[in-house]
Parts: structure tokens; C-alpha cells; sequence
């Protein structure tokens, strides 16, 4: 999957970039800034077949960005919430 997410801010201003995925309250994987694309005001993040199959179709995953800027602020996303669908093969195709 890939995700895209609108922050307040530009992201020219950025030096720091933190993508949380968690599931049952617990983070299972952590994206940083070399695995994003920053464009104006938006950062874009996609998930491997591996890392997709880290989490399983019990509950929701959950998403927060976290970011920090050249002058030190921090900006934290509220909560995302994204639906796991189940599959049947957890072959990765390639």
C-alpha cells in the first residue's frame, strides 16, 4: 500500500520524518525520511509485501506522523486508522 499524508507545513522546512505503524498498541514498524517522498506540503510512504504482512487482519493498523523542522519544532499527526484485509497466501510475489 501507499500512503499520503497533508501537513500544515512545507516540507522544505523539514529535517526530520518519523512514520509510526502500530497494531494491538504496539508499533511493528517504523518508516524514517529516506524511505519518503517530501513534495510542498505532502509526504508519501509505500509498504513492501513484507512489511505488509507484518500485520494481520484482527484489528485496525494504526498510523501517526511525526515530524521535525529545521528550527527544532515538532509536529505530531492526530491517529490514522486504516482497515488490515485479510489474505490468503502470504507468498511474496516478485
Amino acid at each position: 500500500p501507499h500512503f499520503t499524508f497533508t501537513l500544515p507545513i512545507d516540507t522544505a522546512i523539514i529535517s526530520r520524518i518519523r512514520i509510526y505503524f502500530a497494531q494491538n498498541d504496539e508499533t511493528i514498524l517504523i518508516k524514517q525520511g529516506q524511505h519518503c517522498t517530501a513534495n510542498n506540503k505532502e509526504i508519501s510512504v509505500s509498504l513492501t509485501q513484507e512489511e505488509t504482512f507484518k500485520f494481520d487482519d484482527s484489528s485496525d493498523m494504526r498510523i501517526q506522523v511525526r515530524v521535525q523542522t529545521n528550527a527544532g519544532e515538532v509536529f505530531v499527526s492526530d491517529i490514522f486508522r486504516v482497515d488490515v484485509k485479510r489474505c490468503l497466501d502470504n507468498e511474496v510475489l516478485s
